[in-house]
């Protein structure tokens, strides 16, 4: 019976040790890892809590960094909140973006997006078909949305 708060007291500091050193993956300038920690940690505690706001905000630079690898990119969109918005419209509309990154600004337009998005995305769902795969539900996304305005989080697609 003595052993719980121990078992307790080790495990929280073996957490704030993996936290630590997921928020420096997150930041280092060259880890193609960064964008893997910084969905580890907006899903940090088991997404019951809302992300550290610093880890959001380092999600969008990492997002917005033209000089980090594409799947790093689109992973901290995956990652990132609505504070995102403005940057995942621009991208997603951006014919010269790798599509994979113009998929997860598309994922995040219809998370976060809103009724006035409605033209761009059914533009980029006839634009082509891989487009299409992600535009199609985020337009589903924000349909349901708005269809039940009771329900505060984004319905994820």
């Amino acid at each position: 019976a003595a052993l719980g708060p121990v078992m307790l007291k080790i495990a929280g500091e073996l957490a704030d040790g993996i936290e630590k050193n997921l928020k420096t993956l997150a930041t280092a300038p060259d880890g193609e890892v960064a964008g893997t920690a910084i969905a580890l940690l907006s899903e940090w505690n088991g997404g019951n809590v809302p992300a550290d706001t610093e880890v959001l905000a380092q999600a969008v630079e990492i997002a917005a960094d033209d000089s980090r690898p594409v799947d790093v990119r689109a992973t901290a969109l995956h990652a990132a909140d609505a504070q995102a918005l403005p940057l995942a419209r621009k991208l997603a509309g951006d014919s010269k973006q790798p599509v994979l990154l113009r998929k997860a600004a598309i994922g995040c337009v219809g998370l976060y997006g809103s009724a006035s998005d409605f033209p761009m995305l059914e533009t980029l769902s006839g634009e082509s078909a891989r487009l299409a795969q992600a535009a199609d539900p985020a337009l589903n996304s924000i349909r349901r949305r708005l269809s039940h305005p009771d329900i505060s989080a984004p319905i994820p697609f």
